[in-house]
């Protein structure tokens, strides 16, 4: 949230010649598995140790440019600053700063209040062509969350064709127990619990942002959705037995996320029991199955629509009437496996850290008032340009208003400590518990937005003279600043969120950086085919937007098709894509299993797992084949795979293999490169392309 302190730039460096990029790229350890760390924001700071930036350890005296720009789609970020040295000869020193807040999405930890999470990066100078940070991946959970959530966001985007109208406020290590609140805006996210049950996944996050969904499409208020029991603090159980709106109201999100197994096949339940919320999930993947009508977008129109109408099932399905004289059969057959395990991390989140955090601010913001106020009854321009006495005049004011703000933060700090709400803390979370703590929040987020518009206004006051006198652009850019930054103090007032990051104060504004890229969709576009939710058996063919499976004449395809490959379309094993075994056509009594697709948008790049269905002594070799548009055969990669149940130690290893080529990819061609007589498949899964 706050990075309370009085910000005081560089000096404005002459143009130069040429320019300093500085450049490095942030990825996500899921476990094992790296992804990268996409629409993040990076600030570019100067002047000022790396170890100094935070919301409350910022030094008073800091210094710190206002470049800010985010991760693109393989985490990579830069600017350019102007090459130094400078006309005074010298060189200036820049760090960029990871904070995990843009797209509407924002991850904090809940003993940092309002703060983003961050990290800061090393510090280099402004004295070469290129300051290149490489790769740097974050283990922490927050990096995660806050990567699933902005997938979700844009997946969402890109089904309805408009962002959602809401931000979304992470507090990680919130009070929840075994799964996040959600709530509205707000997630309460605690600490262990994983974005899916599988490493490189964002299933999780999917429902946490399927559950926002509904809460806003039932109520146009945080207090409508509690009144109509939206507002959700547990994990998803899909065999679990409730209410038909219960029900209903986890269906949905378990529905979202192709979370909802075993149900429709919980032992001892009927498959159409609607009290059931996976039974409601399944029933509504097999409407959307059945009804071309019933997209998911489609789906989030009827429910913005008619939400205060819909709290069950039965509403639901009526909403999609003309649907329902196709055939809906609950009780068809889904992969039976089991559901996620309920994760059960301790809380206990002291906040004794950022009192004595708070405590040494105040104390710096105390030292640094005398001589600001001394240097303020000082200054004094009797010509323009006059920015370094407007900047000793505003100075005093902000100063008091950050030291009044951390004043009220200690103030809130204190209550949080007591040991009534530490043991409230640590029992499972109450309604009226929940409410009170975002009551508070609330409440001091307005607090400290109405002290620093007092402040602001305050500031231009005492500097109001030289503001009439001085019109050059140093100091017409300032005002501008401080007053876009009293426009958003006073927006926040109204809510008690979207608290600003800081007062833009300067000694001089350096060059604006010429990265000014506009943020990213996350991710700008992912294309994830996988065969989750499909019952065994079922036959692929253009059930995925991303990719479409079959014979080479129903594809389109015009190259030579490999020998090994099967013109019979794959079939759903167990959430895998199994590829069909069909007669060799070179040699009677053996076999061949391999399958052919169409991208949907093709690539350069992709990644998927391949294995086999048996094992055989060192293994089969599994070939993947790119082919352009015309089919011709533009990049292969090939492994030996031993059998596999993707990642089941009892049979062996899965193989993720990556495709790269010089031109985009159209088709794909996967097999295994020999004769069989062991009756052995292909198995494919989780094919990943970013375009």
């Amino acid at each position: 949230m706050l990075a309370l302190a009085v910000v005081v730039l560089a000096g404005i460096a002459a143009q130069a010649a040429s320019a300093t990029t500085f450049e490095g790229r942030y990825a996500c350890d899921d476990r094992g598995e790296i992804k990268p760390l996409v629409g993040a924001q990076v600030r570019l700071y100067s002047e000022v140790a790396p170890e100094d930036i935070g919301f409350l350890e910022l030094d008073a005296e800091g210094k710190v440019g206002p470049d800010t720009t985010t991760t693109d789609a393989n985490g990579e970020w830069s600017f350019d600053v102007p090459r130094g040295p400078d006309s005074n000869g010298n060189n200036h020193n820049y760090h960029p700063v990871l904070v995990l807040s843009s797209g509407g999405v924002t991850v904090m930890d809940y003993d940092g209040w309002f703060e983003p999470w961050t990290r800061p990066d090393d510090e280099n100078q402004d004295d070469r062509d290129l300051q290149d940070y490489g790769l740097h991946t974050f283990a922490d959970a927050e990096c995660s969350v806050f990567n699933g959530l902005r997938h979700a966001v844009d997946e969402y985007t890109r089904l309805t064709g408009k962002p959602p109208g809401w931000n979304i406020n992470v507090i990680y290590g919130g009070p929840a127990r075994t799964a996040p609140l959600v709530d509205y805006t707000q997630v309460y996210w605690p600490v262990g619990y994983q974005v899916d049950r599988r490493p490189g996944q964002d299933r999780e996050a999917f429902r946490v942002f399927a559950h926002m969904i509904f809460q806003h499409a039932v109520g146009k208020t945080e207090s409508e959705a509690w009144a109509r029991g939206a507002i959700v603090g547990r994990a998803e159980t899909p065999c679990k037995k409730t209410d038909p709106k219960q029900a209903f109201t986890f269906g949905f999100a378990e529905f979202w996320s192709g979370t909802f197994r075993p149900a429709p096949q919980c032992p001892g339940v009927s498959a159409r029991d609607m009290t059931v919320e996976g039974n409601v999930a399944a029933a509504i993947y097999a409407l959307s199955l059945r009804c071309a009508a019933a997209t998911q977008r489609r789906m989030v129109q009827v429910l913005f629509r008619d939400g205060a109408k819909i709290a069950t099932w039965d509403d639901f399905a009526k909403a999609f009437r003309p649907c329902l004289q196709e055939p809906l059969d609950p009780s068809a057959q889904f992969p039976s496996v089991d559901a996620a395990p309920p994760v059960r991390p301790g809380f206990v989140r002291s906040v004794r850290k950022a009192q004595k955090d708070v405590a040494k601010r105040i104390s710096a913001l105390q030292r640094a008032l005398p001589g600001a106020r001394a240097a303020a009854s000082k200054a004094s321009c009797a010509k323009s340009p006059c920015f370094e006495a407007l900047v000793q005049k505003l100075r005093p004011a902000l100063l008091q208003g950050q030291l009044d703000q951390a004043r009220a933060l200690a103030s809130g700090l204190s209550a949080q400590a007591s040991r009534q709400l530490q043991r409230d803390a640590a029992k499972p979370p109450t309604l009226s518990f929940l409410t009170g703590l975002r009551e508070d929040r609330v409440e001091l987020g307005k607090r400290l937005a109405g002290i620093g518009v007092k402040s602001i206004d305050t500031a231009l006051g005492d500097a109001r003279t030289i503001i009439a006198r001085d019109r050059s652009a140093q100091s017409v850019t300032l005002i501008a600043g401080l007053k876009a930054t009293r426009a958003t103090f006073s927006r926040a007032g109204r809510t008690g969120s979207g608290i600003p990051l800081g007062y833009p104060v300067a000694r001089a504004p350096r060059t604006p950086s010429t990265t000014t890229t506009p943020p990213p969709q996350f991710p700008q576009v992912l294309h994830d085919v996988d065969f989750f939710g499909l019952p065994d058996g079922a036959v692929i063919t253009t059930q995925d937007s991303d990719a479409s499976f079959g014979s080479a004449q129903s594809l389109g395809f015009k190259g030579t098709v490999p020998i090994y490959v099967c013109p019979s379309p794959p079939t759903v094993q167990a959430e895998t894509g199994l590829a069909a075994n069909c007669p060799a056509p070179d040699q009677a009594g053996l076999q061949v299993s391999g399958l052919l697709f169409r991208l949907t948008d093709p690539p350069k790049s992709f990644s998927i797992y391949v294995g086999t269905t048996v094992g055989a002594p060192g293994g089969y070799p599994v070939s993947v084949h790119g082919y352009d548009a015309s089919g011709t055969d533009v990049a292969a990669n090939a492994v030996l795979v031993a059998s596999t149940a993707f990642g089941d130690p009892r049979t062996g290893p899965v193989h993720q293999l990556t495709v790269q080529s010089t031109t985009p990819m159209a088709f794909v061609a996967v097999y295994v490169n020999s004769r069989l007589d062991t009756g052995a498949q292909v198995v494919i899964d989780n094919l990943r392309y970013i375009t």
